[in-house]
């Protein structure tokens, strides 16, 4: 997992900006759309009392018709922000074969740390930071995919409220923001897949690892054993050493795969920091 850290780092910081720039951007789409709404009431107050006569003493009234039924949220975004699930996964239980465990076992009843749990986290990493990290990433993406359905109710609104060109041109900010977030929700659920694979895939490399390094220590100390026999014992040396070898090969086919998954997702976090960039997200109306 150490191989993709350096760029995870360098995404958060730019995930984080990106968020709180779409923020501040929203702000102001919100403030303009409030001036807007404004000017349509200032409009029709104006319109109202030309139309009552400028000696008129009947007051004048614009009352909301409701054909919009408002402009409120239609769900509640933050709702997905609660602590990560760091899921079930557990590391693998490690074993030296039944010599050596005995040794582990008696080092931990002596006080001292256990050798299996630190060979575990070393080639498995942090198996529950790992899965609580995407499960984060699942939450962000579902908070994204709400506020796309919120900002899709409020151009609904817009566009049974107000014709011409403000309404044209908040219909045009709004596909703006939507195009963006759907990448952005991509992405999230991407890194969100990738890094719970990582998890399922480290946790089996590790497992196969140890496993295959106690059987191929068995074997080779077996054939060692018998290696002093004439004929026989380099024969079954051989055989045995073969074994040994495709074991390993086995391992390594292994490791292959989770490094590729490791590469697709450092390529990823790369491609990533354009996206999560202030400079990608719609500009926000300009206010006069």
């Amino acid at each position: 997992m150490n191989l993709i850290k350096s760029d995870y780092e360098t995404l958060l910081p730019a995930l984080h900006d990106v968020l709180l720039a779409s923020s501040e951007n929203m702000d102001k789409a919100k403030l303009a759309l409030e001036i807007t709404a404004n000017d349509y009431v200032d409009v029709d107050r104006k319109i109202a009392g030309s139309l009552a006569g400028p000696d008129s003493n009947v007051p004048v009234d614009v009352v909301d018709d409701g054909a919009a039924d408002g402009f409120g949220d239609i769900s509640s975004p933050t709702e997905h922000l609660k602590d990560p699930n760091r899921g079930d996964k557990e590391m693998p239980k490690v074993s030296f074969g039944i010599a050596w465990d005995k040794v582990c076992d008696l080092l931990v009843m002596l006080g001292a740390s256990d050798p299996r749990t630190k060979v575990a986290a070393l080639l498995a990493g942090d198996i529950p930071k790992t899965t609580g990290q995407a499960d984060a990433w699942r939450k962000l993406a579902e908070f994204v995919d709400d506020v796309q359905g919120n900002l899709a109710a409020g151009q609904t609104a817009i566009s049974k409220t107000w014709t011409g060109e403000a309404s044209t041109a908040a219909a045009g900010h709004f596909q703006s923001w939507n195009t963006k977030f759907d990448r952005i929700e991509s992405i999230m659920k991407k890194t969100a897949q990738y890094l719970d694979d990582a998890a399922g895939q480290a946790v089996n490399l590790a497992q196969n690892a140890t496993d295959t390094f106690v059987l191929i220590v068995s074997l080779l100390t077996a054939a060692f054993t018998k290696a002093s026999i004439p004929l026989y014992g380099q024969a079954y040396l051989a055989a045995k050493g073969w074994e040994a070898f495709k074991l390993y090969k086995a391992v390594v086919t292994v490791l292959n795969l989770f490094l590729t998954l490791l590469r697709t997702i450092k390529n990823l976090f790369v491609s990533a920091i354009g996206e999560f960039s202030r400079e990608s997200l719609p500009k926000p109306p300009q206010v006069r």
